[in-house]
């Protein structure tokens, strides 16, 4: 049997994506999602509201394509993968860094009543949704450098 990395969240956009590009010119959309996270104390016999915040990161075209549409306070479904991956920052110094990487068809559903329902709606191309960026490739390789997004 076969391993599973599987993640899914609803929650808001906490402000809009960033779009940058990585040294070798692929396009990496970064965004947090703020999902609901109540739990109960029983000290105080109340419902105790948090909120975690989820890093999204999606990569090529679609980082392009999705960026006017991930925008603040947006309400998303998310289903991807988590990434886990270590580098070093600009002192040396070991980091660690949590994302997680939407599905390439549909990993990013809109929930809000106002604009697009689905990756293939906001970009007009639905096979843009289904195909895997050719860059995509190469993020893996980027992913262990200095500054592994940026």
């Amino acid at each position: 049997m076969r391993d599973m990395n599987s993640f899914s969240c609803t929650g808001y956009v906490g402000k809009d994506a960033e779009l940058r590009y990585n040294p070798n010119g692929t396009p990496v959309l970064r965004f947090n999602v703020a999902v609901g996270n109540d739990r109960y104390d029983k000290k105080t016999d109340q419902t105790v509201k948090q909120t975690d915040w989820v890093p999204v990161v999606l990569f090529g075209k679609r980082a392009e394509a999705l960026q006017k549409f991930i925008t603040k306070g947006r309400r998303l479904l998310v289903q991807g993968r988590v990434s886990i991956r270590t580098y070093k920052d600009k002192e040396g110094a070991s980091r660690t860094g949590i994302s997680v990487i939407p599905h390439l068809y549909d990993g990013i559903q809109f929930l809000n009543a106002q604009g697009p329902k689905s990756e293939a709606e906001a970009t007009g191309n639905p096979e843009l949704a289904e195909a895997v960026d050719e860059s995509l490739a190469d993020v893996a390789d980027d992913v262990g450098g200095d500054d592994p997004a940026f």
